[in-house]
């Protein structure tokens, strides 16, 4: 006996197979991350509109690393590449040497500051010899000396009660320029962070469209605190 089918039901499986063929043609002719499974997808191009190089010297803890939006290059010399970074903090009377890579900091080299900072013991007593240092740490206002070429000078904007210090560029040289600096440096205990990091972030701009950047932290951190150093980067260098 011939099965009749009606024609309600004939244009219904003709809309199915209408459907299913605009569906399938859509997934064959969509983007290959389209088709990934979430969080499988490519990331998306970071376009900098300007770009940071941001060294934190961190002598106290941080409850979680700072996170970069890809315009903010992370440089930690005495936690995370300690194997690279050699570090000589003359804050006491005997300088104490942390790290050991080939890329000398001298810090703290305050002449008129701590004890063991004066101009005449920056020498080769304290600090392996080295006539060059990848970069040497400051007081600002005039308080400090460099001795010898370091490669990145530091101005240190904070006093002993982490208040803020101008940045000012008042530097003594007593040996040859660095390459690049003075290189504003926040610490991170001061009260409005936010507002200075935004405020100078641009004030040392010694490679074209490269900013460069520091902050210090003597004490531990919070993870607002944290968040608050990220987003102001993020505000400064950004896409």
């Amino acid at each position: 006996m011939r099965t009749t089918i009606s024609r309600v039901r004939r244009l219904g499986i003709v809309l199915v197979a209408l459907v299913s063929a605009v569906a399938l043609s859509t997934v064959l002719n969509s983007p290959a991350d389209a088709r990934q499974p979430d969080g499988a997808g490519a990331s998306p191009q970071v376009t900098c509109l300007t770009h940071g190089s941001v060294v934190f010297m961190q002598y106290a803890s941080w409850p979680k690393p700072p996170a970069s939006n890809g315009c903010w290059t992370i440089i930690r010399p005495l936690t995370a590449d300690s194997a690279s970074y050699k570090d000589c903090d003359m804050s006491a009377s005997s300088p104490k040497v942390t790290g050991t890579g080939t890329n000398w900091i001298y810090d703290d080299t305050n002449v008129n500051g701590h004890g063991g900072s004066s101009d005449q013991t920056l020498d080769n007593t304290y600090c392996g010899g080295r006539s060059s240092w990848w970069g040497e740490y400051m007081a600002a206002s005039g308080g400090f000396v460099e001795r010898w070429s370091p490669t990145y000078l530091f101005e240190e904007n904070y006093n002993s009660s982490h208040g803020w210090v101008a940045f000012t560029q008042s530097v003594n040289y007593t040996g040859s320029n660095p390459t690049v600096g003075p290189i504003p440096t926040i610490d991170a205990a001061t009260s409005s962070l936010s507002s200075h990091i935004t405020s100078e972030c641009y004030d040392a701009a010694d490679y074209p469209s490269d900013y460069w950047f520091s902050i210090y932290n003597g004490t531990a951190l919070t993870s607002t605190t944290v968040d608050t150093i990220d987003s102001a980067l993020n505000s400064c260098y950004h896409s």
